[in-house]
């Protein structure tokens, strides 16, 4: 309904901002978070009926820097 890259970029927004206040390592978890999203979408080109889609990787991968820099600041706030 919203499309998919705005999908995948609440997605992965969600997902990262969740499990960086559970394991406070935003950086990374960020980075773990942002690779996923490209192999999971060049994994894609491994099934006959999809495409990868590199624009969608990238919504991906920005969802999960977003959540990890905002998750970062909510860390630093709490503790002091």
């Amino acid at each position: 309904m919203l499309g998919w890259k705005t999908e995948h970029f609440l997605g992965f927004l969600i997902v990262t901002f969740i499990t960086c206040v559970a394991w406070p390592r935003p950086l990374i978890i960020g980075l773990a978070s942002m690779a996923t999203a490209g192999l999971l979408e060049a994994l894609q080109g491994l099934t006959p009926d999809r495409v990868p889609d590199f624009p969608t990787a990238f919504c991906g991968a920005g969802g999960a820097l977003v959540a990890s820099v905002a998750a970062e600041i909510f860390i630093r706030a709490r503790s002091q």
